[in-house]
Protein backbone atom coordinates (compact mmCIF):
# COMPACT_ATOMS: atom_id res chain seq x y z
CA UNK A 1 0.00 0.00 0.00
CA UNK A 2 1.10 3.67 -0.20
CA UNK A 3 1.06 6.12 1.95
CA UNK A 4 1.32 9.71 2.08
CA UNK A 5 3.49 12.64 4.47
CA UNK A 6 2.08 15.83 3.97
CA UNK A 7 4.90 17.97 4.99
CA UNK A 8 4.38 21.90 4.89
CA UNK A 9 5.25 25.05 6.91
CA UNK A 10 2.56 26.19 9.49
CA UNK A 11 -0.99 25.32 9.68
CA UNK A 12 -1.12 24.20 6.13
CA UNK A 13 -0.31 20.48 5.97
CA UNK A 14 -3.30 20.12 8.92
CA UNK A 15 -5.42 22.70 6.98
CA UNK A 16 -5.10 20.35 4.06
CA UNK A 17 -5.80 16.78 4.80
CA UNK A 18 -8.90 18.75 6.76
CA UNK A 19 -10.46 19.98 3.79
CA UNK A 20 -9.50 17.23 1.91
CA UNK A 21 -11.11 14.53 4.35
CA UNK A 22 -14.57 16.79 3.96
CA UNK A 23 -14.36 16.38 0.32
CA UNK A 24 -13.23 12.47 0.47
CA UNK A 25 -13.83 11.41 4.36
CA UNK A 26 -11.07 10.06 6.58
CA UNK A 27 -8.22 8.09 4.64
CA UNK A 28 -6.04 5.59 6.52
CA UNK A 29 -1.87 6.06 6.20
CA UNK A 30 -2.49 9.65 6.00
CA UNK A 31 -0.06 11.55 8.30
CA UNK A 32 0.94 14.90 8.71
CA UNK A 33 3.93 17.01 9.48
CA UNK A 34 4.29 20.41 10.49
CA UNK A 35 7.15 23.13 10.35
CA UNK A 36 5.94 25.46 12.96
CA UNK A 37 7.94 28.48 14.48
CA UNK A 38 11.07 27.63 16.63
CA UNK A 39 12.08 24.03 15.35
CA UNK A 40 14.59 23.51 13.98
CA UNK A 41 16.01 20.72 11.00
CA UNK A 42 16.57 18.45 13.80
CA UNK A 43 13.23 18.98 15.06
CA UNK A 44 11.42 17.96 11.36
CA UNK A 45 13.40 15.14 10.92
CA UNK A 46 12.22 13.42 14.36
CA UNK A 47 9.02 14.69 13.58
CA UNK A 48 9.04 13.41 9.35
CA UNK A 49 10.18 10.04 11.54
CA UNK A 50 7.29 9.78 13.91
CA UNK A 51 5.14 10.23 10.62
CA UNK A 52 6.69 7.20 8.93
CA UNK A 53 6.46 4.94 12.27
CA UNK A 54 2.92 5.24 12.49
CA UNK A 55 2.19 3.48 9.32
CA UNK A 56 0.29 0.18 9.45
CA UNK A 57 2.55 -2.82 8.41
CA UNK A 58 1.18 -2.48 4.79
CA UNK A 59 2.59 0.30 3.81
CA UNK A 60 5.56 -0.08 1.89
CA UNK A 61 5.86 3.06 -0.45
CA UNK A 62 5.15 6.43 0.57
CA UNK A 63 4.64 9.60 -1.22
CA UNK A 64 5.63 12.68 1.30
CA UNK A 65 3.44 15.84 -0.21
CA UNK A 66 5.31 19.05 0.70
CA UNK A 67 4.19 22.80 -0.21
CA UNK A 68 7.21 23.54 -2.13
CA UNK A 69 10.61 22.53 -3.59
CA UNK A 70 13.79 23.94 -1.83
CA UNK A 71 11.63 24.46 1.58
CA UNK A 72 13.02 22.76 5.26
CA UNK A 73 9.80 20.22 4.82
CA UNK A 74 11.06 19.19 0.97
CA UNK A 75 14.66 19.41 2.23
CA UNK A 76 14.20 17.24 5.08
CA UNK A 77 12.36 14.93 3.37
CA UNK A 78 14.61 14.44 0.88
CA UNK A 79 17.28 13.62 3.23
CA UNK A 80 14.71 10.65 5.03
CA UNK A 81 14.25 9.80 1.30
CA UNK A 82 17.96 8.95 0.79
CA UNK A 83 18.49 7.23 4.45
CA UNK A 84 15.14 4.76 4.06
CA UNK A 85 14.69 1.34 2.86
CA UNK A 86 11.22 2.37 1.61
CA UNK A 87 10.36 3.56 -2.21
CA UNK A 88 9.72 7.50 -1.29
CA UNK A 89 8.69 9.92 -3.86
CA UNK A 90 8.55 13.54 -3.08
CA UNK A 91 6.21 15.84 -5.01
CA UNK A 92 6.03 19.61 -4.44
CA UNK A 93 3.44 22.33 -4.94
CA UNK A 94 0.49 20.43 -2.14
CA UNK A 95 -3.07 21.14 -2.91
CA UNK A 96 -6.58 20.03 -2.49
CA UNK A 97 -7.01 18.57 -5.96
CA UNK A 98 -3.45 16.64 -5.75
CA UNK A 99 -4.34 15.43 -2.43
CA UNK A 100 -8.39 14.54 -3.27
CA UNK A 101 -7.16 12.91 -6.73
CA UNK A 102 -3.99 10.73 -4.32
CA UNK A 103 -7.04 9.26 -2.11
CA UNK A 104 -8.86 8.40 -5.44
CA UNK A 105 -6.17 6.51 -7.13
CA UNK A 106 -3.77 5.46 -4.68
CA UNK A 107 -4.51 1.86 -5.07
CA UNK A 108 -4.75 1.85 -8.80
CA UNK A 109 -1.06 2.20 -8.99
CA UNK A 110 1.64 -0.22 -8.39
CA UNK A 111 4.53 2.46 -7.50
CA UNK A 112 5.06 5.03 -5.86
CA UNK A 113 7.15 6.61 -9.00
CA UNK A 114 4.21 5.87 -11.23
CA UNK A 115 1.74 7.41 -8.81
CA UNK A 116 3.70 10.77 -8.79
CA UNK A 117 4.01 11.15 -12.09
CA UNK A 118 0.12 10.97 -12.41
CA UNK A 119 -0.28 13.31 -9.74
CA UNK A 120 2.08 15.80 -11.28
CA UNK A 121 -0.15 16.13 -14.37
CA UNK A 122 -3.11 16.50 -12.34
CA UNK A 123 -1.66 19.85 -10.78
CA UNK A 124 -0.67 21.16 -14.17
CA UNK A 125 -4.65 20.43 -14.77
CA UNK A 126 -5.98 21.71 -11.56
CA UNK A 127 -4.30 25.54 -12.25
CA UNK A 128 -6.70 27.09 -14.15
CA UNK A 129 -7.04 30.97 -14.95
CA UNK A 130 -10.44 32.49 -15.73
CA UNK A 131 -10.42 35.84 -16.62
CA UNK A 132 -13.80 38.29 -15.89
CA UNK A 133 -12.66 38.65 -19.61
CA UNK A 134 -13.62 35.70 -21.14
CA UNK A 135 -16.91 35.45 -19.10
CA UNK A 136 -19.77 33.66 -21.76
CA UNK A 137 -23.34 35.15 -21.07
CA UNK A 138 -24.65 31.78 -20.91
CA UNK A 139 -22.92 31.08 -17.33
CA UNK A 140 -23.81 34.56 -16.21
CA UNK A 141 -27.02 33.56 -16.45
CA UNK A 142 -26.61 30.16 -14.89
CA UNK A 143 -25.24 32.36 -12.11
CA UNK A 144 -28.14 34.31 -12.04
CA UNK A 145 -30.99 31.70 -11.77
CA UNK A 146 -28.53 30.25 -8.42
CA UNK A 147 -28.01 33.10 -6.64
CA UNK A 148 -31.54 34.52 -7.54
Amino acid sequence: MIGIVIGAHGGFAPGLKSAADLVFGDQPNVQVVQLLEGMGPEDLYAKYNEAFAAFSADVDQVLVLVDFYGGTPFNIASKIQTESDKNIAILTGASMPILVEFYSSRDSYKTVDELADYLRGIAADATQVVLKSEAVEEEKDEFDDILG
